[in-house]
């Protein structure tokens, strides 16, 4: 028996993978809107990555911030590695920075909450967006 789905799921998955790929070299090259739809594609999947190896969704969102901060500074070196896969590599920083996050939120610190507030800074200006105050600050005040 033929099972059409097949086939085509393996197309849908290689075009989502050349659809990143080409978002990425565009990052590259300093494209912004590139950027936005690379964090609107995969923004909840980052998430939801991050929500899994972490107890608080707080350190979540700022593990997926801090993510999405490194793919834009990173990209041109993503692209120079051919043949690397920019779904996996997106997935391999996002599991640093929570395995970073979970040995640096041991002790509440405010250089901790200090880079957070850069981070969310900086991702919401290459995002073109105001910065929103996080709920459920560490920070007292």
């Amino acid at each position: 028996m033929f099972n059409a789905a097949a086939p085509t799921r393996a197309i849908t998955t290689a075009n989502t993978s050349d659809r990143l790929h080409a978002l990425v070299d565009r990052i590259a090259a300093g494209d912004r809107v590139a950027f936005r739809r690379l964090y609107t594609l995969l923004a909840m999947r980052v998430w939801r990555d991050a929500i899994r190896a972490l107890p608080r969704a707080l350190d979540a969102r700022a593990v997926m911030r801090s993510t999405f901060v490194e793919v834009w500074h990173m990209a041109r070196h993503h692209v120079d590695e051919a043949g690397i896969d920019s779904r996996a590599w997106i997935a391999a920083i996002t599991d640093r920075r929570a395995k970073e996050r979970l040995r640096t939120t041991d002790t509440a610190s405010p250089l901790l909450d200090d880079h957070d507030s850069h981070t969310l800074r900086e991702l919401s200006a290459l995002l073109g967006r105001r910065p929103r105050n996080d709920r459920g600050s560490r920070r007292a005040g």
